[in-house]
């Protein structure tokens, strides 16, 4: 057996690496495990998407309003901050588009602002949702209560 690559105690890596291995592990799995959108489990999609999003620090897309292209002239600052949003809003829409039906996909207006393509999608089943409860609400006030004596 070569002893080169056998060694009886753990060699120490530089702790910047294996912090930046667990996010990368842990960015990974954040994303797949959002069920899909189907258009009847809008409120679990939701929140699957808000935890994710928050876990690989992207979820400040969905709040702010959308950074304007930058002059060239614009200081180093401000174009490392609109890079990284714009890096954030695009690995946004991936995710929520990767994380839907592609029929539910096709009745959501296109958008490159990840917030206005949330917007949208919030606003087509805000709407699905209340026809939802409303639906069963009224099933549930039309069945009689039937005691049954034995």
């Amino acid at each position: 057996m070569d002893k080169r690559f056998h060694t009886t105690k753990r060699e120490s890596f530089d702790p910047k690496i294996e912090v930046f291995l667990c996010r990368v592990l842990l960015n990974t799995s954040s994303y797949h495990s959002i069920e899909t959108l189907t258009g009847t489990n809008y409120s679990k999609w939701k929140q699957d998407l808000a935890i994710s999003l928050g876990l690989l620090d992207y979820d400040y897309v969905l709040k702010e309003t959308p950074l304007q292209a930058l002059a060239t002239d614009a200081y180093a600052k401000i174009k490392a901050r609109y890079v990284k949003w714009e890096k954030a809003n695009r690995m946004t829409m991936l995710i929520m588009q990767r994380s839907m039906t592609s029929s539910v996909k096709g009745s959501i207006s296109k958008t490159e602002s990840a917030k206005e393509y949330y917007e949208f999608i919030a606003q087509r089943f805000k709407v699905s949702e209340k026809s939802t409860k409303s639906s069963l609400l009224n099933k549930l006030t039309d069945m009689k209560y039937d005691v049954g004596y034995g």
